[in-house]
């Protein structure tokens, strides 16, 4: 039922639903995938309007905003490799990439977007101490900033990469770049820039 909603018809339901079935699918995964060697995460929402208040201008709408970004943009990711590790889909060898953002780097931030920057941020952190945790183990963590892709979610700031460029980076830093000796950068996907925290 929540999953038949679109962007305009989200309800708080709809959002604990999310946040359950992310907990839930982990598992999923887990039992349909016994072993795969690279997994890229892709996961992430953006409440603009919210995004736009500052410092004093912030309803409690914007705070439950703030925990929508922060459950499915920060840590959806967490609790799939956290599941794909425990249960020994992703061993020595493995890859694991996540879907972040330029916006989530604190030395190349501006002000507004609390919710989007903060859970991406978030996201930066958890993986890079992730991948340190895991280094020992053989698993590779990438945080891949995607470029500014041309995309519904992006429309508002124009321009913008095709998804096709964007794909084709990503999978490149993944095959090719990602390895247990650089485990835990932020890259451009893209440009291979790494990206200041």
């Amino acid at each position: 039922e929540s999953n038949g909603k679109v962007v305009g018809e989200l309800s708080e339901k709809v959002f604990k639903d999310m946040r359950d079935e992310y907990e839930v699918n982990g598992q999923r995964v887990t039992e349909i995938v016994k072993d795969c060697e690279y997994v890229i995460h892709n996961s992430g929402i953006a409440h603009w309007e919210s995004n736009g208040k500052v410092v004093g201008e912030l309803s409690e709408k914007v705070f439950k905003d703030m925990r929508d970004e922060y459950e499915v943009n920060g840590l959806a990711p967490l609790r799939m490799l956290d599941a794909l590790v425990r249960n020994s889909v992703l061993k020595r060898g493995g890859k694991f990439g996540v879907i972040t953002s330029r916006m989530g780097s604190i030395a190349d931030g501006s002000g507004k977007y609390y919710g989007y920057r903060g859970s991406k941020a978030y996201l930066n952190m958890t993986m890079n101490m992730a991948a340190k945790d895991l280094a020992s183990s053989g698993v590779a963590v990438g945080i891949l900033h995607p470029g500014m892709v041309a995309t519904d979610m992006t429309a508002a700031f124009g321009g913008g990469i095709s998804a096709e460029e964007s794909a084709n980076g990503i999978w490149d830093k993944m095959q090719n770049v990602l390895n247990t000796s650089n485990t835990g950068t932020f890259w451009h996907a893209c440009t291979g820039e790494i990206i200041p925290w």
